[in-house]
């Protein structure tokens, strides 16, 4: 009993200090500008072995209440108002109130306190070493063999996908039982990015966290695929935008979180998820912005394949009903008509003379055939000319040079007459 009570320090008088509003932290970054009020006066104690504090209120009004434990110290800092008063900005482990103003009775007592912070941060820091990982409840363990343990199993799972996976990570999200807004601890684990299996082409990539406890077994608690409509932001001290009714501290304000990031699909936070490691948290953030890059530039490349292919069809489309098109259509619609009439006038030539050679008759078709189409030639061409005058009123060059050609004895008024008359009523005339 004796040794109990020496290690548990005493301090009498202390303020305790709470952040104003439910629900709320200040952040490691605006704890200055935060607004506090005061909880109540009484007794903390301090194990100066775990470095747990408990507070029991003595103040009016609070008497008689159970002694309220306020998690373990983590570190402190002083603080002073412009008034004079000192403050000690104490941060714990834990989970509702990580951030306390504790204000003493006498600067004695305020030096003892700090003693204790250092040497419960001298405490964390030779217990955190680079092998070592955060628990969800702020207690330190060794993790190295269970992290590349866990990065097997996860690897058997998936094969031939190599996938990336980041120890010392926590998952937050929404309470299914709490009210709207409210985010608890989903579990603690490793995030893995898991790449597509197929060779040669863009797949899907999908975001995994594997619960620490029951491992790779029993599935991920949390899968997401990662496309163009996924971001991630990254926290930072201070509040933490959120897509709810209300807005929420960052995670970067718990013991022991180094990088924090929220996972949103179409700007909905979707959930958190917190590092303990600030190299893990970097080497997560490039890898999934990477893959997010890849997505998104896949999918444009496959836009813009699809416009190609649908500029193609209309090109298309624009030929098989152009003009070009049409031509091609009435000529080769011609041509068979030319050949079926000549076939037809073989026939007819071969039934008048069937003693005549098939030679003779194929020529005779032929030379007919040029003669029908030199007239018709002859018939276009006329009838191409007479509209041209119509419509240009121009005089042929013939017409003109038998006007000319006219005898000198007839006279200039004769002469005149006859190119008047190629003016008025056309070739027809003279």
């Amino acid at each position: 009993v004796a040794q109990a009570a020496r290690a548990m320090r005493s301090f009498q008088g202390v303020t305790v200090g709470l952040p104003a509003g439910a629900g709320t932290q200040p952040g490691k970054c605006d704890w200055r500008s935060a607004s506090w009020v005061a909880w109540s006066k009484g007794e903390l104690r301090v194990d100066s072995q775990s470095y747990a504090l408990v507070f029991s209120p003595t103040a009016a009004g609070f008497t008689g209440l159970a002694a309220k434990p306020l998690g373990c110290l983590v570190s402190a800092a002083a603080v002073a108002e412009d008034s004079g008063l000192r403050h000690c900005m104490v941060t714990t482990n834990d989970q509702v109130h990580s951030m306390l103003r504790l204000t003493f009775q006498s600067s004695a007592d305020e030096m003892r306190f700090q003693e204790l912070a250092q040497a419960a941060e001298a405490a964390l820091a030779r217990y955190a070493s680079p092998v070592d990982r955060r628990s969800s409840i702020g207690m330190w363990r060794d993790n190295g063999a269970a992290s590349a343990k866990m990065a097997a199993a996860i690897a058997e799972r998936h094969p031939g996908c190599l996938p990336l996976v980041f120890p010392g990570a926590e998952l937050y999200g929404p309470d299914p039982r709490g009210e709207q807004g409210s985010e608890v601890l989903l579990g603690s684990g490793v995030v893995c990015l898991i790449d597509p299996s197929e060779a040669g082409r863009v797949g899907s990539y999908q975001l995994l966290f594997y619960e620490e406890s029951n491992g790779p077994v029993g599935g991920p608690i949390f899968r997401l695929p990662i496309g163009p409509r996924t971001s991630i932001v990254k926290q930072s001290c201070g509040w933490s935008p959120r897509a709810s009714i209300s807005r929420r501290s960052s995670l970067l304000t718990r013991p022991g979180v180094a990088a924090a990031f929220d996972i949103m699909v179409d700007g909905e936070t979707q959930r958190s998820i917190a590092f303990d490691g600030k190299e893990e948290g970097a080497d997560f953030l490039r890898d999934f912005h990477v893959r997010q890059r890849l997505v998104a530039m896949s999918l444009r490349t496959s836009k813009g394949i699809h416009a190609l292919e649908d500029l193609k069809s209309q090109l298309l489309d624009f030929q098989a009903s152009g003009l070009f098109s049409l031509w091609c259509r009435w000529m080769a619609q011609l041509f068979m008509l030319v050949v079926i009439s000549l076939l037809v006038h073989m026939a007819m030539l071969r039934y008048a003379n069937p003693t005549q050679p098939m030679g003779m008759v194929a020529s005779a078709a032929i030379r007919d055939a040029r003669v029908a189409a030199a007239t018709a030639g002859s018939a276009v061409f006329g009838a191409g000319a007479n509209m041209c005058q119509v419509i240009t009123k121009a005089v042929p060059k013939a017409a003109v040079e038998r006007c000319a050609s006219l005898p000198a004895e007839v006279g200039e008024d004769v002469l005149r007459r006859c190119i008047a008359n190629l003016l008025v009523g056309g070739p027809s005339a003279v």
